[in-house]
């Protein structure tokens, strides 16, 4: 084969035709394989009410999504928080009167509201359920 220009030109253009069709076909398998957010979240058994929680009215648990605070009220009405950032993804420590974000000094209410520091967004809340006395979170 020849070196000339029309040679190099010729091969330059395959080359970008084949990239042209290779990118978008390896950008779209990635995009169907990538896992979904929350795709694989499912109910997460924790246990009975009196083994979660004890004597408490609160427990800090560890789901595959992260760590999670569970609360019950005096109804006997359970509900989760994650405990990971809204804003960066760092996990917030509980303190009183809400949460705080060690990472971007973000701070959340009780009810896991933003009320300072850059988080725009509350803390999710999980999805509880009881059956029989027996707890598990959607995590």
């Amino acid at each position: 084969m020849e070196n000339t220009p029309s040679s190099r030109r010729a091969l330059l253009l395959r080359v970008l035709a084949m990239g042209a069709a290779v990118i978008p076909t390896m950008w779209a398998a990635a995009q169907y394989l990538a896992p979904r957010k929350g795709a694989s979240r499912r109910l997460r058994p924790l246990g009975s009410i009196g083994d979660v929680f004890g004597s408490s009215m609160t427990a800090i648990v560890t789901l595959p999504s992260g760590t999670a605070m569970l609360r019950r009220n005096d109804e006997g009405v359970v509900t989760a928080l994650s405990l990971t950032c809204s804003h960066a993804g760092c996990t917030v420590v509980v303190r009183d009167g809400g949460f705080d974000c060690p990472c971007h000094g973000g701070r959340f209410d009780t009810e896991g509201r933003p009320i300072a520091g850059p988080p725009k967004q509350p803390l999710e809340r999980l999805e509880v359920r009881i059956d029989n006395d027996f707890l598990s979170v959607r995590a």
